[in-house]
């Protein structure tokens, strides 16, 4: 049986992967079409990653698209490294026979009512872990979702799917700090954002302020850390929750995440303005 380790959230942040609609949530309120809902035409995947990490844990990704209109729809995906300059993350099948490249923009056609997928690739898998974030666009509205796969080092597999989530302007969510992490926090400033600069705080259960923080980030820059590195005077073993408030009235996409061993899977993300 192999042992789960703590591994630092900048190796491991491939697993944190959701989608932002962009058009979906902004501050001040909510971009709604008169029946309720206005299909997004640009998500944001803030962690998206390919390879093995220094533990041995192979990591890869899937993304599957389900074409919500009855008309053709053309999808971009196109990948970035942490600092928004393009990165090599996707695969391109060439030809039968041949085997495929790793590019950083694809384009799919997706029939009316259709489906498709886009896998993940890095040409040297078993020797770095290439990490970035994506970005996908479609003028047809279009379903989403996200399989995240890690092999571990003695060939136990792990697959989470995860959910789409809107990109916010404050957020609230449940953290826990812990010796290595516990809960984790990725955020992503739209290429089209100017820099934006988001305020966290973490508070304790009896409503108090234990510890806070301030990220900076420039268009199209993201950031991944464990509670426990963003908030160094909160001790190991707290629970409460974490605020998050960016300084403008601009949206960024924000994933929460728990770490429990080698396994990451999604956390609730609460909109402050509603109360909650």
């Amino acid at each position: 049986m192999s042992t789960l380790r703590t591994v630092p959230l900048c190796l491991i942040v491939a697993a944190s992967l959701l989608l932002m609609p962009r058009s979906f949530l902004r501050a001040g309120g909510q971009e709604l079409s008169p029946r309720g809902f206005a299909p997004p035409t640009t998500f944001f995947v803030p962690q998206f990653g390919h390879g093995t990490d220094q533990f041995g844990n192979v990591f890869s990704t899937e993304i599957n698209f389900l074409n919500l209109s009855t008309s053709a729809a053309s999808v971009t995906v196109a990948t970035f490294n942490d600092s928004g300059q393009p990165v090599n993350l996707l695969r391109q099948d060439v030809a039968p026979q041949t085997p495929p490249t790793s590019v950083d923009e694809t384009a799919l056609e997706i029939a009316g009512s259709g489906t498709a997928r886009q896998e993940s690739l890095n040409l040297a898998p078993t020797t770095e872990l290439n990490l970035g974030y994506a970005v996908i666009t479609s003028q047809e509205p279009i379903g989403v979702e996200i399989i995240f796969t890690i092999e571990t080092d003695q060939g136990e597999l792990t697959s989470t799917n995860l959910k789409v989530g809107p990109t916010l302007n404050s957020a609230s969510l449940l953290g826990r700090v812990q010796e290595g992490g516990n809960t984790g926090l990725a955020l992503l400033n739209p290429p089209d954002n100017p820099a934006v600069t988001v305020d966290l705080t973490f508070v304790g259960t009896s409503g108090v302020t234990l510890d806070s923080a301030e990220v900076s980030l420039e268009p199209g820059e993201k950031m991944s850390q464990f509670a426990n590195e963003l908030f160094d005077d909160v001790p190991p073993g707290t629970f409460g929750s974490i605020h998050l408030m960016v300084e403008d009235t601009e949206a960024v996409a924000a994933l929460p995440l728990r770490q429990d061993g080698v396994e990451l899977t999604t956390q609730e993300l609460f909109n402050q303005r509603s109360g909650l």
